[in-house]
């Protein structure tokens, strides 16, 4: 598990994977865990030359490399979740 900052808070990349959501279009789904407690977000992207790039990376690179994808997207979720947990 890579650490990861978001929301201002420091978590843990549990998993990240990318499945095709239709025609030019991704679904990234992000597990966080802040050690006791798992979230899994999911947004999605149209970027294709970034998933094209993504694609060519394994492992624990890929996995953060999906994470920044759509971190910017799922932030306000994540830190709505940080309250509750």
């Amino acid at each position: 598990m890579e650490k990861v900052i978001i929301a201002n808070t420091e978590l843990y990349l549990y998993s990240a994977q990318a499945l095709s959501a239709g025609h030019g279009h991704y679904k990234i789904t992000i597990r966080l865990t802040n050690g006791d407690v798992m979230g899994i977000f999911s947004a999605i992207t149209d970027d294709m030359p970034a998933i094209d790039e993504i694609s060519d990376i394994e492992g624990n690179e890929k996995e953060m490399a999906l994470f920044n994808l759509i971190s910017d997207k799922i932030e306000d979720e994540v830190a709505e979740w940080l309250t509750t947990v």
